[in-house]
């Protein structure tokens, strides 16, 4: 078993990714993270696509989770370009989209 550290009291997110490619020859990962580690993740640029399923629910609840939370934003977001959408069984839709890092 194998074990990668991401720094000693923050993680350093980018790093422990290339610490995975180097050593495992990992080159994608998935990311199937709350807001919080999905936030972090695409604050340090690290993401490059968000594939999103909707699911035909309204919740409405206060506190129900985002995709990505982001507590240090600067104001502004994150660009995304849809480059997919699909409909599903039982109302369900799959949105793709590309991180366009270049609009930051």
């Amino acid at each position: 078993m194998s074990y990668v550290f991401g720094g000693r009291d923050d993680i350093d997110f980018a790093r422990a990714l290339e610490t995975l490619g180097r050593a495992f020859g990992i080159k994608t990962v998935l990311l199937e993270g709350g807001g919080g580690i999905n936030g972090s993740l695409l604050a340090a640029g690290l993401i490059d696509e968000v594939s999103l399923l909707v699911h035909p629910t309204a919740d409405g609840n206060p506190g129900t989770p985002s995709l990505f939370d982001r507590p240090q934003a600067s104001g502004t977001g994150v660009a995304l370009e849809l480059t997919r959408v699909e409909q599903l069984d039982a109302g369900l839709v799959w949105l793709k989209y590309r991180v366009r890092n270049d609009a930051r």
